[in-house]
């Protein structure tokens, strides 16, 4: 899905570009003149065109530098990897909490409930580092053998 607001500022800047440099006006010239010398490019002409085309390559990529990126969904959601997150995530703000760092008691308030883990302030320091060293290797593990078994499966298929 595009975002109409980000596409319609990048055109913009785009076309504001293409105005700049008279790139239309250039781009008809070198039409012509190729259209005259029977579609056969000349020297000069190709020099022509690759100045054209890396100007208009560069005010692309100046546009789009310019413009916001929206991400919208291009990574999968699931609720056990969110599940995951959202617990490496409370580990992690409990250990800078506990580094002198400043940290958001409400936010880690909300990750514990939404983790269910409300006993998380209680942790020691070394317990907190071994579940967060732990449920990166248990997750691993266990969805490294999950997506072999469904690749196994699908090649099995023949999909």
């Amino acid at each position: 899905m595009l975002h109409t607001a980000a596409v319609r500022h990048y055109l913009r800047l785009v076309h504001q570009g293409y105005d700049a440099y008279s790139i239309p006006s250039r781009l008809d010239q070198l039409h012509s003149q190729l259209t005259l010398n029977n579609g056969i490019m000349t020297e000069k002409m190709g020099r022509q065109y690759n100045c054209l085309h890396k100007q208009t390559y560069d005010i692309r990529r100046k546009a789009e530098a310019r413009c916001r990126r929206v991400t919208n969904g291009a990574v999968p959601w699931s609720p056990q990897i969110q599940n995951f997150w959202d617990r490496q995530s409370l580990w992690k703000l409990l250990l800078k909490g506990r580094k002198q760092c400043r940290v958001s008691s409400r936010k880690i308030r909300r990750l514990m409930k939404k983790t269910k883990l409300p006993d998380a302030w209680k942790k020691a320091t070394v317990e907190l580092e071994t579940a967060l060293r732990n449920d990166r290797k248990e997750h691993a593990v266990t969805w490294l053998k999950e997506f072999l078994t469904v690749q196994l499966d699908c090649s099995s298929e023949g999909i």
